[in-house]
């Protein structure tokens, strides 16, 4: 055996059992009796557990690394975000350095994923978040980073922050080509940009059409209901036929108020959660839907339940 290549002995398992694991090229690679020549290393009964999950902390704002600041008051949100943004712009440390810092410490205490939020204003514009993805980049062998664009001095407070936003959604920086970007949720045009941030020019331009995926249909307009999803920007990506049995994956954009729904309910039935056979609160896009038990035509709605409207809705039919 070689030295990536060891037994792992005298540790607890979850559930409270006693074993021994094998470990190949940094990798679980079972468990049991070692064989007499294995090179077996000690846990000294500490209690093995799968990587924890890191879910709330801001990589471009940490301070690891820096002198102690102390406690900075403010009256008001505004006034403490102000501050903070004074004190960050004063560090000489930068976020990278600082940032990886922090996951160093992480992975070391045996984090496995982490959620980050970064700062998306017209101070800092992408800047951060290109430090951030860099860090993620670095690590990617021993953490899994989710990045959460995070407009913390506001939308409407501070103009020109939303179309930061948009950028960050695809964001995959400049630094090695092919750079590969998430797609958006819902076909349209689109533009794919070369931007200089810090100048605010884009630099070149060129244009995306994004289709509906084969075997599937946008939702049209409810009869009688509000404007075309273009403009009420309500829209559904849903399969036109299903198996029984099978869930239905169900894609959307929409207000996503507290008493929206993405439903599945019998063609006919009058808007409302009662009569639904499955709904999903309209939060995160994808929504699994529960599969009915019959075959027949069905339908998907954005329902606001709130004032019993079915915003927009498609066809589902549900085959044997």
């Amino acid at each position: 055996m070689t030295t990536n290549d060891f037994w792992l002995t005298n540790f607890v398992m979850p559930s409270g059992d006693r074993t021994a694991m094998r470990v190949a090229a940094g990798r679980i690679a079972g468990y049991g009796t070692p064989p007499v020549d294995a090179t077996l290393v000690d846990a000294n009964g500490r209690l093995l557990l799968p990587s924890l999950i890191e879910g709330h902390v801001h990589l471009d704002k940490v301070l690891w690394g820096t002198p102690w600041p102390g406690y900075r008051s403010g009256t008001t949100v505004k006034e403490r975000i102000a501050r903070e943004k004074a004190y960050r712009t004063s560090l000489s440390t930068p976020v990278e350095t600082r940032g990886a810092l922090l996951v160093e410490a992480e992975i070391a205490f045996g984090t496995g994923h982490m959620r980050t939020h970064v700062d998306i204003d017209t101070d800092w514009g992408l800047t951060n978040l290109e430090a951030v993805l860099r860090i993620r980049e670095r690590y990617a062998a021993q953490i899994d980073i989710e990045i959460v664009a995070f407009p913390q001095s506001g939308i409407l407070a501070a103009p020109g922050t939303a179309p930061g936003l948009s950028q960050s959604i695809a964001y995959g920086g400049t630094r090695n080509s092919p750079v590969s970007l998430r797609p958006p949720r819902s076909p349209g045009a689109y533009e794919i940009w070369y931007l200089d941030d810090a100048r605010r020019q884009i630099l070149h331009r060129t244009t995306v059409s994004i289709v509906a995926p084969a075997g599937s249909t946008a939702v049209q307009p409810v009869a009688g209901g509000p404007a075309a999803a273009s403009t009420n920007g309500v829209t559904l990506v849903a399969p036109l036929t299903v198996r029984l049995g099978e869930w239905i994956s169900v894609e959307w954009t929409g207000p996503s108020n507290s008493q929206d729904y993405i439903v599945l309910a019998a063609r006919g039935t009058a808007p409302g959660l009662r009569e639904s056979i499955a709904y999903g609160g309209a939060r995160n896009s994808p929504v699994s839907l529960r599969p009915p038990r019959a075959p027949g035509a069905y339908e998907v709605w954005y329902l606001d339940d709130a004032r019993k409207q079915i915003l927009h809705r498609v066809p589902v039919a549900i085959t044997p």
